[in-house]
């Protein structure tokens, strides 16, 4: 009986699994081999950002080790860690020289880290990758042959997702070329446009080869103090929306590259609700990544709406949050929500929203 294109994607993918599987558990299984080896001319840069990570450290060091590109720079980036996160690091680095060490003189953040990992990296390509989660074994060296060959500005592979007891493959295939004629925010997240209504979930830098000069012309866009300031939600996103601002080419391809831990504190943001200072830091940094994206999109309806979009779903994800704001964040809040209201951009009916939830806010208070 011959089978259609579905059911051949479907047992490629089983097959596919089965053998991830295999060797992440061979990666977690292994004495982890500490060896001598350096490279003068890294064909991509791991960029990773530290911060109390000693758990999960040696294995990460190991799948990148073992992955089928061996020409490349580890640049660690440890965030003014207080455990033995640089230990761990430093025994690694005197043994492979590949591995770099960078450590910040007082915690940062993650944007800041990764601006001067890319600041101290001198391969062509970076790939921002996460210590806590596994590089697969071809996926990377593959994404490299295929972007120096295809001359693309960003490629996105597949990624293996392990939450709780459960595996499951998270793939894409949709492309675009010159990026700079989509809106830009439409295009991180899919739309239905008839609807007007968005659905988020791509926006991570973990899954993504990068052409190193876009990374460069991102980071100079993004205004240098929001750099400097210690966005610890949805970062991901502003640096990401800036790579395609200044990229004309991105294609997903058909490799899995990455293993995926999804952890229930991997986002500390989540996990903050009775902490007074934490959470103005997080209302904060979500209300600033709103404001940004409002100001650089444009005159795109589809960004500008992706905006409300945003406020509304930070407003239900992190409600708990707001009863913590003091005066100072509540005036930020409400500044950037006037913003919203008063736009040209956004209808009547979002605008209603808008002000429902400024509303809902000041209620709290």
């Amino acid at each position: 009986m011959n089978m259609n294109k579905k059911e051949l994607k479907i047992n490629k993918n089983k097959e596919k699994l089965i053998s991830i599987i295999k060797y992440v558990n061979f990666i977690k299984e292994s004495n982890y081999q500490i060896y001598y080896s350096q490279v003068e001319k890294p064909k991509i840069s791991f960029i990773t950002t530290v911060f109390n990570q000693e758990k999960y450290l040696p294995t990460f060091i190991f799948s990148v080790q073992n992955q089928k590109l061996k020409e490349y720079e580890l640049i660690f980036i440890d965030d003014f860690s207080i455990d033995n996160s640089t230990k761990i690091i430093q025994k690694f680095e005197e043994n492979d020289k590949r591995i770099k060490l960078i450590r910040n003189k007082k915690n940062m953040g993650t944007s800041y880290s990764r601006f001067i990992g890319e600041y101290n990296a001198i391969s062509e390509y970076i790939i921002f990758i996460d210590c806590d989660d596994l590089v697969l074994e071809e996926g990377i060296f593959n994404s490299y042959k295929y972007i120096k060959k295809y001359k693309i500005d960003i490629v996105q592979f597949h990624s293996i997702w392990k939450f709780e007891n459960k595996i499951f493959i998270n793939e894409f295939s949709y492309n675009y070329t010159k990026i700079i004629y989509q809106p830009y925010l439409s295009y991180i997240f899919y739309y239905n446009n008839k609807k007007k209504e968005g659905d988020e979930y791509n926006y991570a830098l973990w899954n993504k080869l990068i052409k190193k000069e876009i990374v460069n012309k991102a980071f100079k866009w993004i205004d240098e103090n929001y750099i400097k300031e210690k966005i610890i939600a949805h970062n991901d996103l502003i640096i990401l929306f800036s790579l395609l601002k200044n990229s004309n080419s991105f294609k997903y391809i058909d490799e899995f590259g990455y293993f995926y831990y999804f952890k229930v504190n991997k986002n500390a943001a989540s996990n903050s609700w009775k902490n007074y200072k934490k959470s103005n830091e997080i209302v904060h940094g979500l209300f600033t990544n709103i404001k940004f994206l409002y100001l650089k999109t444009g005159n795109s309806y589809l960004d500008k709406y992706f905006c409300v979009f945003k406020v509304l779903n930070y407003y239900i994800q992190y409600n708990n949050l707001f009863k913590y704001l003091n005066n100072e964040e509540l005036s930020y809040i409400i500044e950037i929500l006037n913003i919203l209201t008063n736009s040209d951009y956004i209808s009547k009916k979002n605008k209603s929203s808008i002000l429902l939830i400024k509303s809902l806010i000041l209620n709290k208070i």
